[in-house]
């Protein structure tokens, strides 16, 4: 790509995701720096590498909501990862799947340990001179608990544990608890161990699919409204309306929303009104028990073309309920979730990855105690059916995305309004010299943003959030990534496009730099990340031939001259910075950024599509 400072593409472009001492050993190992790219919307940090620590390969990754990932390795055992301090191994062997908590507690399974003690499921402190607690035992002597225990256990704020085993006779389970105390509840119907991983909410919802792989008849999103798995669970999705579901439904840390990736049927889809096949969906209380579920991916957007419209770009009830309009007719609802492309054929998924993670993040906003006025957050692995156009937002190859979602009431209804997917990472994207992206892999991939880079605490925007993955190299190399989308003032750009510029193919070499003062730019200001900033270029329609030769460029007289006794730009920018909006820096108003752009032929009846 090439560099670019700035020309933008558009006329007008506003830029605005019991204890065992003995089990537990902990010690610091140097590491090289950590490698920071300012990507397209995540800064990327390469947190960990092989080759360092004796790590070979990484393998699952979690990550709380200061920043700080566990993940484990082929070899090595269990790291913790926080890109201010040492890798730090917190216990070896074999470790599986871990998940950390925001209060630094790590729950895996781990298969290496002396003689009589088995597989066990263990819950362990980050900070070094604590044991670990044993949740469960397998086969074992010591702790003879289960036959089985599954990878994926799951461990909420409060250090409630949950996980799936095969009890001493032969019957698989959903289990909460630890070690003496345990809830159970058969995994039906046609349960099968590997394929139900459960996880647990801060209020003790626990939701799992339910069901052996490839029988959808016999699958479910089922939702236990509390932590000792009693009375009769909710049914989130139910098989007979889905040809598939996959085997990792999330759940926010508070418990409220339930995310998943599933294939409806025509007769599901008609019940949620949406359209059949492969989708990321939601399901949260809309209030007084009742709950929706909802698409967030794969979804169509709305028509502006369609007069019944409410012309917000969203496919919600005013475009689903409105008639064809237009001839030939056109519906109101269309696809193209990812824009269009340069000949206007719709961008959307392709596909969708139906074995990892589904993640999400909520944050409860005014009014508090319910979804009204609040965001969350989805991540889903998924591949589009083609390429963005110049410059590549995206690619065609399968990546980790993220879906804002905002809960906005509409009269007396609750709708839900996502935001357009955000590419975090996919294969064949670069991760500084040599790292191309071959392949990607997430286990409990996303958290709030609650701590700026120092771990100092932080005001948590709407939009914040920190997502993590272990990924290939074409080179063979494998890497712990940790992306921050962060915008502390609000104003639709992240801050590490504000303090360190934007770099939209990962090569190094900044396309757009807003942390320098940029040519052209009349502000004379670079962008601020805690003062609120505005781009616009400014083209301009002018007529050359003719019998009126003129001109609209902005500044300039009609007949091209710029004898004008104000400058209307700068009475613009002035209204920009004196409106009364409060800063984080405690300035008021917002720094419009002009650029003078390129003269183009002059039209009439111009025509805007959402893209």
């Amino acid at each position: 790509m090439t560099r670019r400072t700035t020309t933008l593409t558009c006329s007008v472009i506003i830029m605005g995701l019991v204890f065992f001492g003995y089990l537990s050993f902990q010690t610091s190992h140097a590491q090289t720096a950590v490698t920071t790219i300012s990507g397209k919307f995540y800064k990327l940090e390469v947190l960990a590498t092989n080759g360092i620590s004796g790590i070979t390969t990484i393998n699952s990754s979690s990550i709380n909501d200061s920043g700080t990932v566990a993940f484990n390795t082929a070899n090595a055992g269990l790291f913790i990862a926080d890109g201010r301090t040492p890798l730090r191994n917190i216990t070896g062997g074999d470790v599986r799947a871990p998940q950390i908590t925001n209060n630094n507690q790590v729950i895996y399974r781990a298969t290496s340990f002396p003689v009589n003690t088995g597989t066990l499921l263990r819950r362990d402190t980050t900070v070094s001179g604590n044991p670990a607690t044993i949740i469960a035992g397998e086969s074992s002597t010591a702790f003879p608990d289960f036959s089985v225990i599954s990878d994926f256990p799951s461990i909420n704020n409060s250090l409630q544990a949950g996980f799936s085993a095969v009890t001493t006779v032969g019957q698989v389970r959903t289990v909460t608890g630890i070690r003496t105390s345990f809830n159970q509840q058969p995994v039906s119907p046609s349960g099968a161990l590997f394929d139900a991983f459960p996880v647990v909410g801060d209020n003790g919802n626990v939701v799992l699919r339910t069901g052996a792989n490839g029988a959808s008849a016999n699958q479910n999103v089922i939702l236990y409204s509390n932590y000792n798995l009693s009375g009769t669970p909710i049914n989130i999705a139910a098989g007979a309306n889905f040809n598939a579901l996959g085997r990792r439904p999330g759940i926010s840390d508070d418990g409220s929303v339930i995310v998943f990736y599933g294939d409806i049927t025509t007769t599901g889809a008609t019940a949620i009104q949406t359209t059949p096949g492969p989708g990321i969906f939601a399901n949260y209380d809309i209030g007084g028990g009742t709950r929706r579920t909802v698409r967030i991916a794969r979804r169509q957007v709305e028509n502006f073309f369609g007069s019944a419209g409410n012309q917000d770009g969203i496919c919600d009830l005013p475009e689903q309920t409105g008639p064809p309009t237009g001839t030939p007719p056109q519906p109101q609802c269309v696809d193209g979730e990812l824009g269009l492309d340069a000949l206007g054929n719709p961008l959307q998924f392709a596909s969708f990855s139906a074995d990892a993670r589904v993640g999400v993040v909520h944050q409860d906003l005014a009014p508090l105690g319910n979804i009204e006025g609040d965001s969350f957050v989805v991540s889903f692995i998924g591949t589009p059916n083609a390429a963005s156009t110049a410059p590549q937002y995206f690619s065609n190859q399968l990546g980790l995305w993220t879906i804002k979602v905002d809960v906005k009431r509409d009269g007396i209804n609750l709708r839900e309004k996502p935001s357009r997917p955000m590419s975090v990472i996919q294969v064949g994207d670069l991760i500084g010299a040599g790292n191309q992206v071959a392949t990607i892999t997430v286990h409990d991939p996303i958290a709030l943003a609650a701590t700026d880079a120092t771990g100092t605490t932080r005001v948590q925007r709407p939009p914040d959030h920190r997502v993590v993955f272990s990924a290939t190299t074409q080179a063979g190399g494998n890497i712990l990534v940790r992306g921050t989308h962060i915008d502390s003032d609000e104003d639709g750009l992240p801050d590490h496009w504000e303090t360190s510029g934007i770099d939209f193919d990962q090569d190094g070499t900044l396309d757009l730099a807003l942390n320098t003062i940029m040519v052209g730019d009349a502000s004379n200001l670079a962008a601020n990340p805690k003062r609120k900033d505005v781009y616009v270029e400014m083209d301009y329609m002018q007529e050359t031939t003719g019998a009126n030769p003129h001109t609209h460029q902005p500044g300039r007289r009609p007949d091209n001259s710029a004898n004008l006794t104000v400058d209307p730009i700068l009475q613009v920018r002035n209204a920009f910075s004196s409106n009364p909006v409060r800063n984080l820096d405690g300035s008021f108003g917002a720094t419009l950024h002009t650029f003078m752009g390129e003269a183009v032929p002059e039209v009439f009846g111009l025509q805007f599509l959402y893209q």
